[in-house]
């Protein structure tokens, strides 16, 4: 079995608890019947003292026999507070081997330890592992030692309620490594009072230096600061650390591969209860993967700028050409058609009781064709030069604006005898006054013009408001609108009838959208052949 030298070497020296292992190993092997010896007994006090230890700690305490070459570990004795570890009583497992009582032992590791120390007499601890079968799934720790003669006792505890601890503490751990890892923060930690600075796991990967290397100096963190930026970083903590300023620093970092790495530092400082500064934590976050992307932008974005003010430039060469073109061609086309309306009108005037009568109706048709020719070359010069002069949105009285465009017609309202009915009090809009004024005019001569045979145009306005929009409405009683053109109608030069039945150029319900569009509006068309046309308008709101 060994002596009691042998249980030295490799283990824990066992050699100042001998006169106590022989006290208890003695008490082993005295019976009591309580763990307290009673009066006149002949057991000593050491003894009963070591007998009443082995009953009431709260440590398990199990004795075995180990019995042949080591075919058998039988139980000896277990204390009260193993039975209530492990779950069984006492008299079910003295005398029986372990592995019969236990059988996930072997598995657990513990069983060859017990025959280790049982051969060689070297006490051996056997850290945190798990036991598990199909009663008992729990976590121990053992310390195991031989007594001199020859049995093994093993103290344990359970600790299964500290492994949970440990597990959730690693999982909380590792959740808060991955947290950093996943969203590149790393952890500076500088002792103030020793210079020393212990860098996180994230940190010493966003620097490219090896793990090992955690603990640093503050003069080896500095290093790693771009010299362009270092200055200015070394004089953050100072101001932290007097108080001047919260330490923040954007700045880049030099790799040991020679790689540029942008960060973002916070720290915040502690103080001692006299107020002296004695520690800075702080978060450091990669940054430059944004920082990167914010300088492809901002080249984007003076790219942009560039291509813009080219474009722009370009447009608005482009729009003084067509300017100067619709009037150069307005006033060449304008200056022929009046050369033709003269002549028409002088030869109707003076030979028209000369002419046939088929001729007189050819003049009367050049004199409408020119008539008609001077109102579209009218229509599309104004047409042009919408949007060219600036646009001037302020708030306008809706009710106003109708009755001026009202009075612009008094001539057609007059010749179709024409009436309109406002409903209520229309609300106020931010609007171009001329620009909405020419809307109106136009959405109201459209009511006129096409109106049924022998019908009397009426015209009703009603506006309202919801949100911070406001709708007007131009509701007719003419002829109707197919669905099927409801959006064909705002296209310049589109006419559903001819000439000879209504009047127009096919440019009036262009300019309105175009008018529209340039006071941030819409314009749309409800109607169905024969039921008449509502048009609405939408503006912004002006409020009270």
């Amino acid at each position: 079995m060994g002596s009691r030298t042998d249980r030295q070497g490799d283990g824990p020296d066992l050699a100042g608890l001998e006169p106590g292992l022989a006290r208890f190993e003695h008490a082993m092997d005295t019976e009591l019947p309580s763990p307290v010896a009673a009066p006149g007994s002949d057991v000593s006090g050491s003894e009963v003292r070591y007998r009443e230890v082995f009953e009431r700690t709260e440590k398990g305490i199990a004795i075995y026999r180990v019995e042949g070459d080591g075919e058998r570990i039988v139980f000896v004795d277990l204390n009260p507070a193993g039975c209530r570890m492990t779950r069984v009583r006492r008299e079910e497992v003295v005398g029986r081997d372990v592995v019969e009582i236990f059988p996930g032992v072997k598995a657990m590791g513990l069983h060859e330890v017990f025959l280790d120390v049982w051969r060689t007499g070297r006490a051996r601890r056997h850290p945190v592992a798990r036991y598990r079968d199909e009663r008992l799934q729990s976590w121990f720790d053992n310390e195991v030692f031989r007594l001199s003669s020859g049995e093994i006792v093993a103290v344990f505890e359970d600790a299964t309620a500290q492994h949970r601890f440990e597990e959730a503490q690693e999982r909380s751990r590792q959740r808060l490594l991955d947290a950093q890892r996943l969203g590149r923060v790393g952890f500076l930690d500088w002792d103030l009072v020793t210079g020393e600075v212990v860098w996180s796991d994230e940190f010493c990967r966003q620097v490219g230096v090896p793990l090992s290397k955690r603990v640093q100096t503050v003069e080896t963190t500095l290093a790693l600061v771009h010299p362009d930026d270092r200055t200015r970083v070394e004089a953050a903590p100072r101001a932290a650390v007097m108080g001047e300023a919260v330490y923040e620093a954007h700045h880049r970092v030099l790799r040991p591969d020679g790689r540029v790495a942008w960060v973002q530092a916070q720290a915040r400082l502690e103080r001692d209860e006299a107020g002296r500064p004695i520690r800075l934590l702080g978060t450091v976050v990669d940054v430059t993967e944004l920082q990167h992307t914010n300088e492809r932008l901002r080249r984007l974005n003076e790219e942009l700028e560039h291509r813009v003010a080219e474009r722009t430039a370009r447009l608005e060469a482009a729009n003084r050409e067509l300017e100067n073109f619709a009037n150069s061609v307005s006033h060449d086309l304008q200056t022929p058609l009046r050369a033709i309306q003269g002549f028409a009108d002088i030869l109707a005037r003076q030979y028209r009781d000369q002419l046939p009568e088929e001729a007189v109706a050819y003049f009367d048709h050049i004199a409408a064709a020119s008539r008609t020719m001077a109102c579209l070359i009218q229509d599309l010069h104004a047409y042009a030069k919408l949007g060219r002069q600036p646009v001037r949105i302020r708030p306008v009285e809706l009710g106003r604006a109708v009755d001026q465009a009202w009075t612009l017609l008094s001539a057609r309202v007059e010749e179709e005898r024409a009436e309109i009915r406002v409903h209520g009090e229309l609300p106020r809009v931010k609007a171009d006054p001329l620009l909405l004024e020419r809307m109106l005019a136009n959405l109201m001569e459209n009511a006129i013009t096409y109106h049924g045979r022998g019908v009397r145009p009426r015209v009703e306005v009603r506006g309202w408001q919801e949100g911070d929009r406001v709708t007007l409405e131009i509701r007719d009683n003419g002829i109707g609108i197919p669905r099927r053109f409801h959006r064909k109608i705002f296209d310049i030069f589109q006419r559903l009838h001819p000439q000879e039945s209504y009047q127009g150029t096919g440019v009036g319900l262009a300019v309105v959208q175009k008018c529209a569009s340039l006071q941030e509006g819409t314009v749309s068309v409800e109607s169905e052949p024969g039921e008449g046309s509502a048009f609405r308008v939408t503006f912004r709101g002006a409020g009270a």
